[in-house]
């Protein structure tokens, strides 16, 4: 080795062009790195001492080359990042770059992410720019990152939205809501009324209940009167009521009784408030149960929505 050495005959560098138009088959698009150690002894005579650490250097600039990438099973070394350890046995592999992109290993420049050094990207999903129609944004004055406009509307009032239906079959009012609610696209509930005019109406609330989201408050105004077949001498009684969901039912039957047996007729506003930032969406399924009912009411709602 000495004598081969002393007479310049010892190859320590072989450049991984030369290496891959010799050695490497031309149907293969990737092998194990102990396969590609087999075809150097089969394609270059190079002392034992020297033969490995060789064929590693070949291996390191094939990757700075971007010839192929080096997968070790854990990680695959592309053109630009370090590759320091080269082990050569069934564990490694060698796949050549268009079959590396093919593979989805690394992106149609044979590199990872910039930001998060991962391929496929491992970064949140940017929103598409509707200026520069990139993401994420390259524009010079960028997007607000919180409402994702230009220029930057947060700081615009939200403009109230108000709804009144007007007596009428539940179907009805659901249906003009709904049409209202389509229209203007609020987000923000903050209150909800509904009337109705029978103890019928009234009932119906109770049954309403189990599908009504969470409130801050329930406020029920109460407003009987004598009806014109009444005989009673009560022209009008007015309770109001503030509560918990599951109190209603109770204080509602207490009262049904009395108004049925003096034939009175009654007007039940039920008022929900919502906590600050409720989501318009919440009444959903209220709504899509209160249609069902035959009896006739009053909706009238408050909320918010963005400026357009």
């Amino acid at each position: 080795y000495e004598l081969l050495e002393a007479e310049g005959k010892i190859k320590k560098t072989i450049k991984s062009n030369y290496a891959k138009s010799r050695a490497w088959p031309t149907h293969k698009k990737r092998e194990t790195a102990k396969t590609f150690k087999d075809w150097f002894y089969q394609k270059f005579n190079l002392p034992i001492p020297t033969k490995l650490e060789v064929i590693k250097n070949t291996i390191r600039d094939g990757v700075k080359e971007k010839l192929w990438v080096y997968n070790n099973g854990k990680k695959v070394f592309v053109h630009n990042e370090r590759l320091s350890n080269v082990a050569l046995t069934e564990n490694e592999e060698l796949i050549l770059l268009d079959e590396a992109k093919n593979l989805n290993l690394v992106n149609s420049d044979g590199e990872k992410c910039s930001k998060c050094k991962n391929w496929p990207c491992e970064c949140e999903e940017q929103p598409v720019c509707p200026k520069c129609k990139s993401a994420p944004c390259v524009c010079e004055d960028k997007l607000c990152p919180k409402c994702q406009k230009l220029p930057c509307e947060c700081k615009k009032p939200r403009k109230t939205f108000r709804f009144t239906s007007g007596k009428g079959s539940a179907d009805l009012m659901v249906k003009k809501l709904s049409e209202k609610i389509q229209e203007e696209k609020p987000d923000i509930i903050n209150e909800m009324e509904i009337i109705a005019y029978t103890v019928n109406g009234g009932q119906s609330f109770i049954t309403l209940f189990v599908h009504l989201p969470e409130c801050h408050s329930i406020l029920l105004d109460l407003d009987i009167k004598r009806s014109t077949e009444s005989p009673s001498s009560i022209k009008k009684y007015q309770l109001k009521f503030s509560g918990e969901k599951e109190d209603y039912r109770d204080f509602f039957n207490s009262i049904k009784s009395f108004i049925q047996s003096k034939k009175l007729n009654c007007e039940i506003s039920l008022t929900l408030n919502f906590k600050e930032g409720v989501e318009f969406s919440i009444i959903d399924r209220f709504l899509t149960n209160l249609k069902n009912y035959t009896v006739e009411y009053n909706i009238k709602v408050l909320g918010k929505k963005n400026p357009e």
